[in-house]
C-alpha cells in the first residue's frame, strides 16, 4: 500500500508542470512523515529540497526526529553558512549557530568526520 502510494506521488510529480508541484510535495511529505519509512522519506526530502531549499528545517527537524544527527548538523552547517538562506521559523543566524552548537556538543558519537 505505501509503495503504490508513493508510485501515485511519482507519476503525478512527473505528470504535471513544476509549475504546479506545490499541490503535490505537502502531501507527499506528510505520507511520508505518518509512515515509518525513513530511508525513502529522506530520499524525497532531497528531491523536494532541490525545488524548495527554504523548507530545509524542516528536513533538519526530520533528521532530527529519526536521530540521523549526523546529516542534520550538515545541513544546519549548511544554512548557517549560507548568505541567502532565511528561516520559515524566523529564526536568526545565530539562533541557528545555537542550535548546531547545541546538536553537536550533545551527540559527539552520532558526528561523523566530514573532509
Amino acid at each position: 500500500k505505501i509503495t503504490r502510494s508513493r508510485h501515485v506521488f511519482d507519476r503525478a510529480l512527473r505528470s504535471l508542470p513544476i509549475t504546479q508541484h506545490h499541490r503535490i510535495w505537502p502531501l507527499y511529505i506528510n505520507f511520508l512523515k505518518k509512515h515509518d519509512i525513513p530511508e525513502t522519506a529522506v530520499r524525497v526530502f532531497r528531491r523536494y529540497l532541490k525545488l524548495c531549499p527554504e523548507d530545509t528545517e524542516e528536513y533538519i527537524d526530520y533528521l532530527i526526529s529519526i536521530n540521523r544527527l549526523d546529516e542534520a548538523s550538515v545541513r544546519l552547517a549548511e544554512i548557517v553558512n549560507s548568505d541567502e538562506f532565511v528561516s520559515k521559523h524566523g529564526k536568526s543566524n545565530h539562533q541557528l549557530w545555537t542550535e548546531l552548537c547545541d546538536l553537536i556538543s550533545k551527540n559527539p558519537l552520532e558526528m561523523k568526520y566530514n573532509s
